[in-house]
């Protein structure tokens, strides 16, 4: 069986639920309706992913074997459900209707034997792409960025296989969303980064998803652990001749060695 078949079985056939006089319960280990829906809906986005990134001269197997777990997990889930209906928890009964929803989900998206046309804003993958221009040099490039971002700028604070996981070469492709990272200036700063990698042509000024939207799904706001508030503006930016702005652009301009790159000039 998948290895990401395996997880999602493990998740979803997990039946064990606790409950005590003092009315405490607990369902996958989640003792709120809010947490436990939550943290299905995280499994079944990740599953979803997964499953439509297969090639698909494998789909009609592993269609078939996705949907013969399917049916070992409703058919191990039905008598659990019945058991805690008929019972007077009404905590517990809140969580396996949680469960349950989750359920009738991934069985109506299964049973439709889906296509990539099926994934939602929620499933779309976040990480910019690196043109085809820098791919001989595509790990010196990321290490030279890092290094200018963390010890020049101190705008970031992350280890070098973490920055370059929200990179990808032109022509392949991440199935989830890598691991954010901490941005420690303004989110000013950090759009000015992105925009002058844009112009560098070393990533494309996407649209949907915009490097706005992109970058928002891939840094946390300083040390919060949290993302970046939406905002109307794109860019506060007064002066991009000024300090950080102009710093930022130079520092990717020597990164890229843009000046020996006559055909990846920083564009006016």
């Amino acid at each position: 069986m998948n290895t990401f078949i395996d997880q999602f079985v493990e998740v979803f056939a997990d039946n064990e639920y606790k409950a005590d006089v003092q009315h405490y319960c607990e369902l996958n280990g989640k003792s709120s309706s809010k947490e436990l829906k939550k943290y299905l809906e995280k499994h079944f986005r990740k599953f979803k992913r997964e499953y439509l990134g297969v090639n698909s001269d494998r789909k009609d197997e592993l269609y078939s074997t996705m949907l013969a777990s399917l049916n070992r997990i409703l058919t191990d889930f039905t008598p659990a459900y019945k058991e805690v209906m008929d019972s007077n928890n009404s905590s517990l009964k809140e969580l396996f209707n949680v469960k349950l929803t989750i359920l009738k989900r991934l069985n109506e998206f299964i049973s439709s034997n889906p296509t990539h046309a099926e994934l939602s804003a929620k499933d779309i993958v976040y990480y910019f792409t690196v043109k085809n221009d820098f791919k001989y040099k595509y790990d010196i490039y990321l290490n030279n960025l890092y290094y200018g971002l963390k010890d020049d700028l101190k705008y970031i604070n992350c280890t070098p296989e973490q920055f370059k996981m929200l990179f990808r070469p032109e022509g392949k492709k991440r199935m989830k969303t890598p691991e954010p990272i901490i941005w420690l200036s303004a989110y000013s700063h950090l759009l000015h980064f992105i925009k002058c990698l844009v112009d560098a042509d070393f990533i494309p000024n996407t649209k949907k998803p915009s490097f706005n939207i992109i970058a928002r799904n891939l840094f946390y706001e300083k040390e919060d652990g949290k993302y970046f508030r939406q905002s109307g503006t794109k860019r506060d930016v007064k002066d991009l001749t000024k300090f950080p702005y102009v710093d930022i652009k130079n520092m990717v301009v020597d990164k890229l060695n843009l000046k020996t790159r006559p055909s990846s000039e920083l564009k006016k």
